[in-house]
């Protein structure tokens, strides 16, 4: 995954939540473009507490190398 891609997701207005998927089978949904902290070659995701009006109560690391794709979550599942 490219950070330019990612980027792309994260900044669309309005904002349209995705999912992640990672290269050991896992994925994760960014609701929030809040939080997302991209750097150059690693993403740091937010993970969202049970109260969405809450900051996240902690964080992952992801490596682009690791991401092999991104839905919007309209079309995730499908």
């Amino acid at each position: 995954m490219r950070l330019r891609e990612l980027r792309d997701h994260v900044d669309r207005r309005p904002f349209s939540p995705f999912r992640i998927y990672m290269s050991d089978g896992s994925k994760h949904d960014v609701t929030n473009p809040n939080f997302v902290f991209l750097m150059r070659s690693t993403m740091i995701l937010g993970l969202e507490s049970d109260n969405e009006d809450e900051l996240p109560d902690r964080s992952m690391y992801c490596d682009f190398v690791h991401i092999t794709r991104v839905e919007t979550l309209s079309d995730a599942g499908r």
